[in-house]
C-alpha cells in the first residue's frame, strides 16, 4: 500500500504519470487515495523540474521567472532595470510597471506574491 501511495503522490504531486489500473476496483481505490493526497497537500508546490542555472545571472533570471506574468524577455528587463533580483523584489507597483511588459495588474499579482503572508 505504501508503494502505491508513494506512486499516486508521483502523479498527483510531481504530475508524473505512473499509475496502472486493471480492475474498475483498483480505478476506484487509486481514485480515492488521490483525493485524499489533493486534499491533505495543497500546499505542497511542485518542484520546476529539470534545469538548474550554474551561473550567476542565469541563477537570478531563474528566479525572477519564478515570478507571476514574468517570462524571460521580462525577466531580462527586470534585470537591466533594477540592477540586482533584491530591488526586483522590494520594487513597489509603479516601479514595476514602469517596465515594457509589465502592467498595473501584472505588476499587483507580483507584488501580491511577495507581500502575502502565510496563514
Amino acid at each position: 500500500m505504501a508503494i502505491k501511495g508513494a506512486l499516486v503522490s508521483t502523479q498527483v504531486i510531481w504530475y508524473v504519470p505512473v499509475i496502472f489500473s486493471r480492475t474498475k476496483e483498483v480505478s476506484r481505490d487509486i481514485l480515492l487515495m488521490i483525493s485524499r493526497q489533493v486534499g491533505t497537500c495543497i500546499d505542497v508546490a511542485p518542484l520546476r523540474g529539470g534545469y538548474r542555472p550554474k551561473r550567476l545571472r542565469s541563477k537570478q533570471l531563474y528566479i525572477l521567472q519564478s515570478l507571476p506574468k514574468v517570462g524571460p524577455k521580462i525577466a531580462k528587463r527586470l534585470l537591466k532595470h533594477f540592477k540586482s533580483v533584491s530591488k526586483v523584489m522590494s520594487a513597489s507597483v509603479q516601479d514595476l510597471s514602469k517596465i515594457d511588459g509589465i502592467g498595473k495588474i501584472s505588476a499587483e499579482k507580483v507584488r501580491e506574491v511577495l507581500d502575502t503572508e502565510v496563514r
